[in-house]
């Protein structure tokens, strides 16, 4: 009897332990960042970095990469362009730390397109 009490307990000292890491792997809603898109000519990796951070996502879909798109021109490999705006973005998995996250993007508002990214005042 003993002994079956001793699992028991345990059974229920892993569950507690567990459950709370669980409900910290949730994919979060959706959010409004203000960030900066970029699609990298060198790699093809569209990144959006969260301005006054250190993390990026990358749009999970077609449809999210094409509304950034319609800002400006992500065919032509002649330069890179950067977009700077207000972008709502709903992960589709949960935050990892130093990972890219990717995201589906709603929502681009008050979008400023810098023709070149970076700057070439920058190099």
């Amino acid at each position: 009897m003993l002994l079956l009490m001793r699992k028991v307990l345990l059974l229920v000292v892993l569950m507690a332990v567990m459950l709370p890491a669980r409900a910290a792997t949730k994919v979060q809603k959706c959010f409004q960042i203000r960030g900066r898109a970029v699609l990298r000519r060198g790699d093809g990796f569209f990144e959006i970095w969260h301005v006054g951070t250190s993390h990026f996502f990358f749009p999970a879909d077609q449809k999210s990469a094409d509304l950034m798109c319609h800002y400006f021109d992500c065919v032509s490999g002649d330069k890179q362009p950067a977009l700077f705006g207000d972008f709502t973005v709903c992960p589709t998995k949960p935050y990892v730390p130093g990972a890219a996250q990717p995201v589906i993007v709603t929502k681009v508002e008050h979008p400023r397109v810098v023709a070149e990214w970076p700057p070439a005042s920058s190099h």
